[in-house]
């Protein structure tokens, strides 16, 4: 028998949403790790607060949605990160993360423009 936690013998829950598969794939860059679960809390799973701050700008880079750092502590797991980025993206009636623009309406900071 072993001796790991119950913690450790849970696979993490993969990303459901395009917004959550972002947040993963930016903290697993940060942090340096192959997986991350969406309710994986980022300083549980060695973040910090300079980590944080990062995090919190490549976020907004990457979806043109600035999450400010408190909401960030606070919140502190990819669901509920992601969830306030789609709710901000809402309030500012901008398509959610990922989604397809309807022709000539095209987000620049959310869709790649082709060179």
């Amino acid at each position: 028998m072993s001796d790991t936690t119950a913690y450790e013998d849970q696979a993490p829950i993969a990303p459901s949403t395009p917004t959550e598969a972002l947040v993963a794939s930016v903290w697993c860059e940060l942090l340096e790790v192959g997986e991350v679960g969406v309710n994986d809390n980022f300083f549980e799973i060695g973040g910090h607060s300079l980590m944080a701050t990062q995090a919190v700008f490549q976020l907004a880079d990457r979806t043109g949605t600035f999450l400010e750092l408190e909401a960030f502590f606070d919140l502190g797991t990819v669901a509920g990160i992601a969830a306030e980025i789609d709710r901000l993206r809402a309030a500012d009636g901008l398509s959610p993360v990922g989604a397809t623009a309807p022709a000539g309406s095209a987000d620049p900071s959310v869709y790649e423009e082709e060179l």
